[in-house]
């Protein structure tokens, strides 16, 4: 099964964002757009893993969870992994504005290692992916369209301040119109 651990955005913050994405691709910006229903922050990539290695999962998350704070989030700013003039992939960046991301997240790399998963090499980058680019064209159409909003004093926010209520841990099935994650089990915190 493939899998991943993440935290969902609230309705009002998905529509904002897939609208600012709508006037992107009024722009000419060609790319593989994010679904507003797939949009949220991920945790944790975890790839294929067993019915064993998630049963145990479950229980490891329940246990490094179970004392932890929801933080409170903000989805603010824009940026592209590597970089908007080589944009790969364009996201919509998460502040924290109280309590700890990080240790929820440290909680959900705990768990994966509980199940036998190497530790994750990059660092954590809290964003919500909102389109995959695939070449240099895309990317240099998307620096221009998004240059207005990357003025300063131009930082845009999308929907209002969340706490996060819970974890959830999807399954992602590769399809040709895109992937489809179901919500296997939701870990709530404090």
């Amino acid at each position: 099964m493939r899998m991943f651990i993440a935290i969902e955005v609230p309705d009002a913050t998905r529509e904002a964002l897939s609208a600012f994405c709508e006037r992107l691709r009024d722009a000419g910006v060609r790319a593989r757009w994010v679904k507003p229903a797939a949009m949220h922050l991920t945790l944790r990539f975890l790839g294929d893993i067993t019915s064993e290695q998630a049963t145990a999962l479950c229980e490891a998350l329940r246990n490094n969870l179970a004392n932890v704070s929801g933080p409170t989030l903000l989805i603010r700013g824009l940026g592209a992994f590597p970089s908007l003039n080589k944009a790969a992939v364009f996201w919509a960046g998460v502040e924290t504005t109280a309590g700890n991301l990080a240790r929820v997240q440290a909680g959900t790399e705990s768990s994966a290692q509980a199940i036998g998963l190497a530790q994750e090499k990059k660092p954590f980058h809290a964003h919500i992916t909102l389109a995959r680019l695939r070449g240099r064209r895309e990317a240099s159409t998307l620096a221009t369209a998004a240059a207005p909003y990357l003025e300063p004093g131009m930082t845009p926010v999308f929907g209002h301040e969340f706490t996060a209520s819970n974890v959830v841990l999807f399954s992602s099935t590769l399809t040709r119109r895109g992937p489809i994650y179901r919500p296997v089990e939701e870990f709530s915190l404090l």
